[in-house]
């Protein structure tokens, strides 16, 4: 079962990343928080062969 502090936590992420707080860095999809230093996620973008992209990916794969 999703709580509510779930799906606000989900939507205070879509609304940073709708307001372009987020960065394609070295093959890296970086999303931050309001203050735009603070890193909430990462992600390492593949194309369909598994190859690092910044284009044309196809797979996102989250990162510690």
């Amino acid at each position: 079962m999703v709580t509510l502090e779930e799906v606000y936590n989900e939507v205070v992420l879509i609304r940073k990343i709708l307001t372009n707080r987020w960065k394609i860095i070295g093959n890296q999809l970086i999303i931050y928080d309001d203050d735009g230093e603070t890193v909430l996620l990462k992600f390492d973008l593949k194309d369909k062969d598994g190859n690092p992209t910044e284009t044309n990916v196809y797979e996102r794969v989250p990162t510690s």
